[in-house]
């Protein structure tokens, strides 16, 4: 007889299908990949569970005592297949995997991104001193970057290789290299920055009346709103 949780597994094959055929990973959405790919663990794991459930109601119907024991002692067989195969599932087995696994993160670039994303605008520009070539401080603040693009995709794109980029490093390089408030300004105008994170160990030449006052600060690194310089005058 049909059971309403048999339609909990219909519903996420459906929606599995859905948006696995019905969305274009070339689509208007820029999450359009995530949407197709992360359904089908939980979708995987929702219809084993509630077939399991099933056919163990079943038997549990049909069959004498020593078929449920038989049942639950391959339950329990059959989810070490999972554990075992599962460990380092996110990790991956190739050399790309190991390198962005495991990315130690300092206490006080996290802060730091966690304050940008708190404030807004939404679509206001971030740019980690250092390049930020693991997309962490923009992943983390959940804001564009200027000039942080991730290795594989500078070897491999073909958008980028078209682009301006080493103009964008050059304005970028103005800016960090400004010694006085107009050209200072000049530079935020020219890169669109609104969000700059400084780490401990950077030579900052900024002048001070701006260098040191940033927005916030944890740990050593700074966060600066570039926006607030024009409030000063040089």
């Amino acid at each position: 007889m049909w059971q309403a949780s048999e339609g909990l597994s219909l519903a996420a094959v459906a929606i599995l299908l859905l948006m696995t055929f019905g969305m274009g990973g070339t689509g208007t959405s820029d999450n359009a990949h995530e949407f197709i790919h992360r359904p089908f663990v939980w979708a995987y794991w929702l219809v084993g569970s509630l077939a399991a459930a099933r056919l163990f109601s079943i038997l549990a119907v049909h069959r004498p005592q020593l078929w449920i024991r038989g049942v639950v002692v391959s339950a329990i067989i059959l989810t070490l297949v999972p554990v075992c195969y599962g460990l380092g599932l996110q990790r991956g087995k190739g050399l790309v995997g190991n390198v962005r696994s495991s990315i130690h993160v300092d206490r006080g670039l996290i802060d730091c991104a966690r304050y940008i994303r708190n404030q807004p605008p939404a679509d206001g520009v971030v740019q980690d001193s250092q390049l930020d070539k693991f997309l962490i401080v923009g992943g983390l603040s959940d804001r564009p970057s200027f000039a942080a693009r991730v290795d594989e995709w500078t070897r491999q794109s073909k958008v980028f290789r078209e682009s301006p980029y080493q103009e964008q490093l050059g304005k970028l390089q103005t800016l960090q290299q400004a010694t006085n408030i107009p050209d200072l300004q000049r530079s935020i105008r020219e890169t669109g920055i609104r969000w700059y994170v400084a780490h401990p160990d950077d030579r900052n030449v900024w002048p001070a009346e701006f260098r040191d006052q940033p927005a916030f600060e944890s740990n050593g690194y700074r966060v600066y709103d570039l926006q607030r310089c024009f409030d000063l005058h040089g």
